[in-house]
C-alpha cells in the first residue's frame, strides 16, 4: 500500500487475487487482507475499493510474454477472452465510479461503450506514443517476438475439465523459457502457451486442450508433461467458480 499511496491519486481499486495461483489461497484470508488495505487507504484520505477475483484458474487464455501482450491488445480492441474482459470491465467500472459522480451502473455502461467504439484502444495508442513507444508493434503485433513452432496438447481421456492448477501452469511456461528459473536465466519473449479449454468444459479423447508455442534448442517434453498434469479431467461436470468473488469498500 505504501507504493500505491505514494502516487498522487484520489482513489484506488485493488485487485486482490484468491486461489491456487495467488498469494492468498483462501477467500477468508483474502477478505481480511482486502479489508486491511481498504482501511489503510481510507486512513490516508483515499477512496478505496478491493475487488476479490478468482485465480483458481488462469485468467484469460495466454501465458507468456508476447502472447499476453497480444491478448491485452485484443481486449482493448474488444476481442479479448470473456473472463479477462469481464475482470477488466469490473475493475475499470469501479475506478470510474470512484473518480466521477457516475453510479456504478452508469460507469459499467461507459466502460462497455469505450471498448466497443474503439476509444479505449485509441487512448492506449496515444499513451504509448507519448512515452516514445513503437505504436506499429501494437497495430501489427506480428512484429512482436514469436515462437517457431506450435505443439498441441490433446486430451488422453474423456470427461470434464475439473481443475487447472495456476501455479503449475506458470511453472510449465517457465520451463518453455517464458520465465526465469534462476536470476541468470534468459527469457524467450516468443514462447508460451494458450489454454484452449477451461474448467467445466466437456472433453473428448483427442480434443486440443492447450497449445504450446516453442522454439528449438530446448527440451520441451518436461514442460509439456507438467502442463498435462496441471489440467485435471474428471468424469462428472463441475460448475466453475465465479470470477468476481467479492467487492469490499
Amino acid at each position: 500500500m505504501s507504493k500505491k499511496l505514494a502516487v498522487a491519486n484520489k482513489g484506488l481499486v485493488l485487485d486482490v487475487k484468491v486461489g491456487s495461483g495467488a498469494f492468498m489461497k483462501n477467500l477468508d484470508d483474502a477478505r481480511e487482507l482486502a479489508r486491511l488495505m481498504v482501511k489503510i487507504g481510507k486512513q490516508a484520505g483515499r477512496k478505496v475499493t478491493a475487488v476479490l477475483s478468482n485465480m483458481d484458474e488462469p485468467l484469460g487464455e495466454m501465458i507468456g510474454n508476447s502472447v499476453e501482450v497480444i491478448e491485452a491488445i485484443d481486449t482493448l480492441r474488444n476481442k479479448g477472452p470473456e473472463s479477462f474482459t469481464t475482470l477488466i470491465k469490473a475493475l475499470a467500472a469501479q475506478a470510474l465510479a470512484l473518480a466521477s459522480n457516475l453510479s456504478h451502473e452508469a460507469a459499467e455502461a461507459k466502460v462497455v461503450e469505450v471498448l466497443q467504439n474503439g476509444s479505449a484502444y485509441k487512448k492506449f495508442l496515444e499513451m504509448v506514443k507519448i512515452q516514445g513507444g513503437d505504436v506499429s508493434m501494437i497495430e501489427d503485433y506480428s512484429k512482436l517476438p514469436a515462437a517457431e513452432k506450435t505443439v498441441e496438447l490433446k486430451a488422453d481421456k474423456a470427461g470434464f475439465i475439473s481443475q487447472i492448477h495456476c501455479e503449475e501452469i506458470g511453472l510449465a511456461a517457465m520451463m518453455l523459457g517464458a520465465g526465469r528459473e534462476t536470476k541468470d536465466s534468459v527469457i524467450d519473449m516468443g514462447v508460451g502457451l494458450k489454454l484452449v479449454r477451461h474448467v467445466g468444459d466437456a472433453i473428448k479423447v483427442g480434443d486440443v486442450i492447450a497449445e504450446l508455442y516453442v522454439n528449438p534448442g530446448r527440451d520441451n517434453n518436461k514442460a509439456i508433461e507438467r502442463l498435462r498434469a496441471a489440467i485435471s479431467i474428471a468424469p462428472d461436470k463441475i460448475t466453475p467458480q465465479k470470477l468476481i468473488l467479492d467487492i469490499i469498500s
